[in-house]
């Protein structure tokens, strides 16, 4: 396999191995995709056990009827939290 980075991102991957913190740049590269990808479990994860207790709430009655006021708030932390991710994207983070 052939990855290609950005010239900023091939020179820190370089400089981390020359620097002695990874024996070769084949084992950053494995590093960083297996942490990746815990991260991306870990995430999964948390979501479904927030699914999880949000319908055992519902099941349970523990829940609120929103009203006009309350779909605003709901309707703006949902436009600030897609932001938030687009940022957090574009930065490069997930």
């Amino acid at each position: 396999m052939t990855i290609e980075l950005p010239r900023e991102l091939e020179e820190l991957v370089r400089s981390r191995v020359e620097r002695g913190d990874y024996a070769s740049l084949e084992r950053l590269v494995r590093e960083a995709v297996e942490r990746l990808l815990d991260q991306d479990e870990d995430e999964r994860e948390e979501l479904q056990q927030a699914v999880e207790e949000g319908l055992r709430d519902i099941e349970r009655g523990d829940y609120a009827e929103y009203d006009e006021h309350t779909k605003d708030l709901a309707k703006d932390v949902h436009e600030r939290g897609l932001k938030r991710i687009a940022d957090l994207q574009k930065a490069g983070r997930r």
